[in-house]
This record gives C-alpha cells, structure tokens and sequence, in this order.
C-alpha cells in the first residue's frame, strides 16, 4: 500500500492509503489483492464471460465462495466500482460456461449455447473403479445414463488399475 503515484512501463500499478485486511493477502512473499478484491477489480475490465471463467476457477480452487464475493461488493460499491452489474450476472450464472472446469469445456459449452441446444450436465460421475470416481466432462439429461456394461467405459477401467491410491 502506497498513497504516491508510482509508474513503471509496461505496468498498471495501482495505491491507496487504506485496504481492509479482508482484502489482502500474501502470495509467497508479496503482498497483494486477496482473490474476492482481484475479482472485484476484474469486473471492471473484463467481459461477463471472463467473468465467469474467473469466478469458478476462484470457487473451485476454494479462494472464495459467493458469500464473500457479495459481501465485498456491498462493502465496496460506494466507492465507485465499475462493472459491478457484470459481475452479479457471472454469480447468478447467466452465462452458458457456468462450472466449466477448463477452457476447452468452457469453450464446448459456449458453441452449444450459441447452437440453441440445451445446455448439458457437467462433470458427471459414472461409476468408479479401484477406489477413483470415473466421471464424464458432459451429458445431456436425456441420453443414457452410462455404466459399467457400456464398452466405452468398460474400455477406460483396466487404464484406471495402474493408479496410485
């Protein structure tokens, strides 16, 4: 924290006399915005869609959780914060990539929202083997539930025997 005008080429560095400890945190041995705060600060910039992106990634690596997240923008938003209304819109999920645990999976449910279809179930767990959940990374509700008799995933368990416990 620093109340002076610092530049640097090539970097956006921001002050401010005063940030609530709730809002900073420490990666490695520097000081910085705490996840929620480097959200927040996001909305600002970046489409609904990177907003959501971010939002998840932070909810499933547990920096976050809504609560939080809605919190600090009660607390926050009289100071003049930009992009707010984007980023609620992330958190009720308005977007199709909501819970999209990868690009690529973001990017597949993105073309089937944009193609008119339903949008599928994510991350659906199918049955385990050796003690490991085997899961699919979409299903559509009205397709068959797979299983073990089902050969594409009888196939994928004799891989799933060589996995360390």
């Amino acid at each position: 924290m620093r109340a002076r005008n610092v530049r640097r080429i090539g970097h956006r560095i921001h002050t401010t006399e005063r940030l609530d400890l709730i809002d900073r945190c420490r990666v490695g041995d520097v000081a910085s915005r705490s996840p929620a705060q480097t959200l927040i600060d996001l909305a600002r910039t970046e489409s609904a869609e990177q907003l959501t992106v971010a939002l998840d990634s932070g909810l499933r690596d547990g920096k976050f959780n809504k609560s939080l997240v809605h919190r600090r923008i009660v607390a926050l938003r009289p100071r003049g914060r930009f992009g707010v209304p984007r980023l609620i819109d992330a958190i009720e999920g308005s977007d199709a990539i909501r819970n999209a645990h990868s690009w690529l999976e973001c990017e597949y449910l993105r073309l089937v929202a944009v193609a008119g279809l339903a949008l599928p179930l994510t991350q659906q767990v199918v049955t385990s083997a050796g003690g490991h959940l085997v899961r699919v990374d979409s299903r559509f509700p009205a397709s068959p539930q797979l299983g073990p008799s089902d050969p594409s995933i009888s196939n994928a368990i004799p891989m799933l025997d060589g996995i360390e416990k």
